[in-house]
């Protein structure tokens, strides 16, 4: 007689890192395109999934799409199935699928659905791949620069004593710092772990978030790239949302989870507000200056015309080209003022440890 039936795993290692690797924007765009696809050739919600779930790159999507197959088998709707896996999709994504379900166009809202993920992925990786390569130059500059001053100039400072040599202050200065480092490396790195904490404690207190998201803002081209970039997802999404059918203020709603800036995100409620109480949407965004007056104006073109979500696509197009090219500036700014400074640093390195040596060899 069974008693007790359990099933047994296997320990895997590797299967419990993909638990927390999260799924690609990439990966859950071809995804929703795929079911998009299927559900509109005519193959039953259950079926598309089960091909897809067999197709995912990703174990954790896959293992997911699984218990979604199994609860739609058992009579949940795809939204219901789906928002047991808030891990993976957001609310955005969930209230696209309930609006396709309601509305019976599952596969058109899907289509656009994939459209926006893709856009979005597409738009973060051109402005995060322009600033790619100084920061690689930064980071190295900065390996450079521990490594001369923990091993390279405390080497040659006892070189120097060995052969009596009288050093310049600058010299004498730079052997004095190497050495604080080497002796001290665990007060530098006691240091740097602090600051971290302390920067994230600070950030997520209220007063620390108006600071740091103030500060964001204000940086040079920086600022302008951060606002137009969470401008540029927010617009889309609410172009997306307003497309699919959903009332505004539910729209305006979920789009502000794109934003980080507690600035913008406070201004979106202040706007559900006042849209709540019988106003525009143009006229709450024109009496907030964090939003550019292009914003409000184009809203309200959208609102006498009838053609919010056209508007809305286009806008969100124009700020994404602005973030974009500011991304590209940027980077090919950056990328000779960084060579210049690499070139003095190493420079004032290379002539400061060379001077004792020509010092040295002029008294012969």
């Amino acid at each position: 007689m069974v008693l007790d039936l359990s099933l047994k795993r296997d320990f895997n290692p590797l299967e419990i890192l993909e638990n927390f690797k999260g799924v690609s924007a990439e990966e859950l765009s071809l995804f929703t395109r795929q079911l998009s696809t299927m559900i509109s050739a005519g193959l039953a919600i259950n079926q598309a999934l089960k091909i897809l779930a067999d197709q995912a790159k990703s174990p954790k999507l896959g293992r997911a799409l699984n218990e979604v197959i199994m609860e739609v088998d058992a009579g949940s709707s795809l939204y219901q199935a789906l928002s047991k896996h808030q891990d993976i999709f957001s609310r955005l994504y969930l209230s696209l699928v309930r609006a396709g379900e309601a509305s019976g166009n599952l596969d058109t809202i899907l289509s656009r659905l994939a459209d926006t993920l893709q856009k979005d992925h597409e738009f973060k990786s051109k402005t995060q791949g322009a600033l790619i390569y100084p920061a690689i130059v930064l980071a190295l500059m900065g390996g450079v620069m521990m490594v001369m001053f923990l091993f390279v100039i405390p080497k040659l400072s006892e070189i120097y004593a060995q052969m009596n040599v009288e050093l310049p202050f600058i010299t004498q200065l730079m052997i004095k710092i190497g050495k604080l480092m080497q002796s001290f490396w665990w007060l530098d790195l006691g240091v740097i772990v602090a600051g971290f904490f302390f920067y994230k404690r600070f950030s997520q207190t209220q007063n620390g978030r108006y600071l740091i998201d103030d500060l964001k803002f204000k940086m040079p081209v920086m600022g302008n790239i951060s606002k137009e970039s969470q401008l540029s997802s927010f617009i889309r999404t609410l172009a997306t949302l307003v497309g699919a059918g959903l009332p505004i203020l539910e729209a305006l709603d979920i789009a502000a989870d794109t934003l980080n800036n507690i600035r913008l995100r406070e201004g979106i409620t202040f706007v559900s507000k006042q849209v709540e109480k019988g106003q525009s949407l143009a006229k709450p965004l024109r009496e907030n200056a964090v939003f550019p007056s292009l914003v409000s104006e184009m809203m309200a073109v959208g609102e006498e015309t009838g053609k919010m979500e056209e508007v809305l696509t286009k806008l969100a197009e124009y700020f994404e080209g602005r973030a974009e090219q500011s991304s590209r500036n940027l980077a090919t700014a950056l990328e000779p003022i960084i060579m210049i400074f690499l070139g003095v640093g190493v420079g004032f390195l290379i002539i400061t440890l060379i001077l004792p040596i020509y010092s040295l060899t002029s008294k012969f």
